[in-house]
């Protein structure tokens, strides 16, 4: 079976059939597959070439009686064959497979539950968004497809992590110019018919991690350098009126200075199609530059606009510390909404442990005292054992005492 990839979200009217279509596969003779998952590393992050890759763990949880017309308890360990014909799961935007080990065995708690574990490394497609760049913040997905239609598997989350170990994992050691954002979140979801070859429904699973790109490197290396090349605009007014052609030469120096530093940075920005937050800011550091230098040749044409010529630089120099500080307002107006949205995320998952550990304290009390009850009860029916064959040895030994009586 041939899967397309899936580009972008579907509208409403698409997340409409897909929820229809989910509650459909819980209400029929769907087989539920409950998962869980830990993402290990991100290795790679490649916004130019709009793909990432990362090292995973998921493991599928499969509770039916009957798997590929073979009982639970007729499989055996690592049966691929069987359990490919039941469930095989499909990593749809995988580009590069480095490696996928899997595991295949019965879970000796439920009788019913079948286990496949897979460690997956590998290179993943995502399209990234860049409007904001270098601000911008990238949500990379890994997408999981079932083989079979959603008539017959279909995805849920686990929520049960009791005996699942999880590492917390770490971007500073591996990648230095993006910061972890968010752990590992999953959603479950429908790949519509329009998204696939066979024009079926299937169940999807996706395993999500929110990065955030470093910024101060750009700013210092970027922004800061483009900035100083126009602000030497500043010293034109130096140069006399008269002297329109050191004035052009001097702007156009800068102009081409600025040109061969755009040159000299456009292999370490994004080829896209549309504008960057840092684009517009070189276009602007161009315009200013251009209408300068338009400036200055009219000057020398027009010989009776040389004593406007300082306002004219002036207003140019008032346009130009406007435009900076528009985009200052800007980029310091999303790193603030970034910061309050990390507060609320710590505050989110410090109580979120906080509950977890609550909960799992409350648990564990009550297993100690449904244990300590249960002991109760088996020493109770011990003793209750013992006092009546205590009673019955001694019913036997009188019945035989008052026979020897009675003889004697």
């Amino acid at each position: 079976m041939l899967l397309k990839k899936h580009r972008g979200n579907p509208d409403h009217r698409k997340d409409g059939k897909a929820a229809q279509a989910m509650s459909l596969a819980e209400h029929q003779q769907s087989v539920a597959v409950l998962v869980r998952y830990a993402m290990l590393a991100v290795s790679s992050i490649d916004t130019l070439g709009q793909n990432f890759s990362c090292d995973f763990f998921v493991e599928f949880h499969i509770r039916d009686k009957r798997l590929g017309g073979k009982s639970v308890f007729e499989l055996e360990e690592n049966d691929f064959e069987v359990m490919n014909d039941f469930f095989c799961p499909v990593f749809l935007n995988m580009t590069k497979k480095k490696k996928i080990e899997k595991w295949l065995n019965k879970d000796h708690k439920l009788s019913t539950d079948v286990r496949l574990r897979c460690r997956v490394s590998g290179t993943f497609m995502e399209r990234t968004e860049l409007e904001k760049f270098p601000f911008d913040e990238q949500d990379l997905s890994v997408r999981i497809v079932a083989k079979q239609p959603l008539q017959k598997i279909y995805f849920a989350p686990m929520s049960d992590y009791s005996d699942f170990v999880v590492a917390d994992m770490d971007l500073s050691f591996i990648l230095s110019d993006w910061v972890l954002v968010e752990r590992a979140f999953s959603t479950a979801s429908v790949l519509l018919p329009d998204q696939s070859s066979t024009q079926n429904y299937y169940s999807q699973y996706l395993l999500t991690v929110k990065v955030r790109r470093e910024f101060h490197y750009h700013v210092w290396n970027f922004y800061f350098i483009m900035f100083l090349i126009v602000s030497c605009l500043a010293f034109l007014p130096t140069i006399a009126v008269t002297d329109s052609n050191n004035r052009l030469n001097y702007v156009v120096t800068l102009l081409l200075s600025a040109v061969a530093f755009k040159y000299s940075i456009s292999q370490s920005v994004p080829k896209i199609a549309y504008s960057t937050l840092l684009d517009n800011y070189v276009i602007g550091c161009f315009s200013v530059l251009v209408t300068v230098m338009l400036e200055c040749l009219l000057v020398s044409v027009k010989t009776n606009l040389q004593d406007i010529d300082t306002g004219i630089l002036g207003a140019i120099g008032i346009l130009w510390l406007c435009f900076n500080v528009i985009h200052i307002t800007y980029a310091t107006t999303i790193v603030q909404a970034r910061s309050i949205y990390d507060k609320v995320q710590r505050k989110t998952s410090k109580r979120t442990s906080i509950r977890n550990s609550i909960r799992s304290s409350i648990d564990f009390t009550m297993h100690t005292q449904k244990k300590y009850t249960d002991l109760e009860a088996q020493m109770e029916n011990l003793l209750q054992e013992n006092v009546q064959i205590a009673s019955n040895v001694g019913g036997e030994e009188t019945v035989s005492f008052e026979q020897d009586a009675g003889g004697v």
